[in-house]
């Protein structure tokens, strides 16, 4: 866990610290806990989350509730205050309404980020591809692909049955449709995830990981769909019956 102190200094006076946030691990990185220290009085407050690390409410230290929210998969507040952190605990600017998501503004009315990523996509200002039930950006650069690589797998294990043509192609795959163009950043956390599904899946893991290698390649050939490709490299596209 990390530590982070927000301070303040009057016009004339030194700096003092008015407010200690607890944060979590993760991709996210969310608030735990936020302390206001007040002179020699501090008051905690708690953080609650969804599934997507949207801010749901703040409790006390007695467990009883400050606040709720309800809040739309864009962040758009549906009832509760609007001002703070919301939306994968970004903070909303009560000046201009928008979201910093620590590289970009994000406005979630219009769904969409006031600069272009950084990342070579096709939509530069697009939010989690659209589909942010799914998806989380925790940085403003690109979306978490780890929710896109397991769309891929439930697709591709609902159609084939052969574990090794699966890896092949869910790598291959993955590699084009959640970094949209492949890059070697993305293929790194793809690889990754095929060997936590290794540990956790498989049981012929080696042979699979080689099979993921051979997909990520296949993902840098013009012209043929991923099936195809996996396929000429000798993997048998078994269907489920």
């Amino acid at each position: 866990m990390k530590m982070i102190l927000e301070k303040t200094k009057p016009a004339q006076g030194s700096w003092t610290t008015s407010k200690v946030y607890t944060l979590g691990g993760g991709d996210i990185g969310f608030i735990i806990g936020e302390r206001e220290i007040s002179g020699q009085n501090n008051t905690d407050k708690w953080y609650h989350y969804d599934r997507l690390g949207n801010v749901m409410a703040q409790t006390n230290s007695s467990g009883q509730a400050l606040a709720t929210y309800e809040q739309d998969a864009f962040g758009n507040v549906l009832s509760g205050s609007a001002n703070g952190y919301h939306l994968t605990t970004k903070e909303q600017h009560n000046d201009v309404g928008l979201y910093y998501f620590y590289q970009r503004w994000y406005d979630s009315i219009l769904g969409r980020f006031s600069q272009k990523d950084k990342m070579c996509y096709v939509n530069k200002y697009l939010y989690c591809e659209n589909n942010p039930n799914f998806f989380v950006d925790p940085l403003g650069l690109f979306l978490n692909p780890i929710g896109c690589i397991k769309r891929v797998l439930r697709e591709v294990t609902s159609d084939f049955a052969n574990d090794k043509f699966i890896h092949c192609v869910v790598a291959c795959r993955a590699s084009k449709e959640c970094c949209l163009i492949p890059n070697a950043v993305c293929d790194s956390l793809i690889l990754a995830a095929i060997l936590w599904w290794e540990r956790h899946w498989s049981d012929d893991s080696g042979d699979d990981i080689l099979a993921g290698i051979d997909g990520l390649a296949a993902s840098h050939v013009k012209g043929e769909c991923c099936e195809e490709a996996c396929a000429k490299m000798g993997y048998n596209p078994k269907r489920r019956n």
